[in-house]
């Protein structure tokens, strides 16, 4: 089961899901478990970048949210 299925994260955040799964979770995984694995720093760029564009589209829906209290239950 995928990192994002666990997290319950909607289609909205499907094409991320080889990222965060393939490549960062992957990457993390083997250095964690001692693989002698490095990140090209092209590679690290381009991760790094859509990273940040998936945070801050996360960070946009939190505020959303609270703004417009849709979060709450009618």
């Amino acid at each position: 089961m995928t990192s994002c299925v666990l997290w319950g994260v909607t289609s909205r955040y499907a094409s991320y899901r080889d990222l965060i799964d393939e490549q960062l979770l992957a990457a993390r995984n083997k250095i964690a478990h001692g693989e002698e694995e490095y990140i090209r720093l092209t590679d690290w760029d381009d991760l790094r970048e859509e990273i940040i564009k998936m945070m801050d589209d996360i960070s946009t829906q939190v505020l959303n949210s609270a703004t417009q209290k849709s979060y709450l239950v009618e």
